[in-house]
């Protein structure tokens, strides 16, 4: 997988196709889609691979609906608490109306996700309890991408459990390296991300560095 930003993919897959993945879904917000062509460059090479996916946050499930279209042949176990307020109290202070549609997130993502019901397996749990269950369990994954908790504390967390569960040679993207909407930085993600990086030195390699990071296990 540290071939995954020069090898070709299975093949060529463009934005028509990307967006027909979409129709029919139920979304309040996207933030998810621009980050699509960097995720196309990053995984072209595991089109066509049984892989198996983590991921830790899916709110409406955007995310989810990407990768498992464009890697069809991979399962994917999504973690998610789905309990905005718990998780984002300086986020519901910032945007209100995240409250309301927030406890709407998950009959959402359930019903946008039903036709993957195969190769989907739904955890609702707080991610600490749920990363560290799979941990337990000694699970690994070729890619686990960690949305979760934004806060500096809780995104530190994420990563740290995450790390362990990655393949060698896998890839781990966080996402909102660079969130801020004017918060405090304990509400903020970058601190954490970047602690649990400086704790990781010389186990990995970044293929990627803008808003997320991605970076291969080594």
């Amino acid at each position: 997988m540290t071939k995954m930003l020069t090898e070709p993919a299975a093949h060529h897959v463009d934005d028509a196709e990307i967006q027909s993945w979409f129709r029919n879904k139920e979304f309040a917000y996207d933030w998810t889609s621009p980050h699509f062509p960097v995720w196309t460059k990053l995984l072209a090479a595991l089109i066509g691979e049984p892989v198996r996916i983590l991921e830790v946050g899916s709110y409406e499930g955007r995310s989810a609906i990407f990768f498992l279209n464009f890697l069809p042949r991979s399962a994917l176990v999504c973690i998610d608490a789905w309990d905005i307020a718990l998780l984002e109290p300086a986020l519901v202070k910032l945007i209100p109306d995240l409250l309301i549609k927030g406890a709407l997130a998950e009959a959402r993502f359930d019903r946008n996700l039903s036709v993957f019901a195969d190769r989907l397996t739904k955890i609702k749990a707080l991610s600490s309890d749920a990363l560290a269950e799979l941990g337990v369990k000694q699970e690994r994954f070729d890619v686990v991408y960690v949305d979760g908790d934004h806060r500096r504390m809780g995104a530190y967390r994420d990563c740290l459990l995450s790390w362990p569960l990655v393949k060698p040679g896998g890839l781990l993207l966080i996402d909102d390296y660079e969130w801020d909407l004017g918060l405090a930085e304990p509400c903020k993600p970058k601190q954490g991300i970047d602690a649990f990086l400086n704790g990781i030195e010389g186990q990995f390699a970044q293929v990627h560095r803008a808003y997320q990071i991605a970076v291969c296990k080594r």
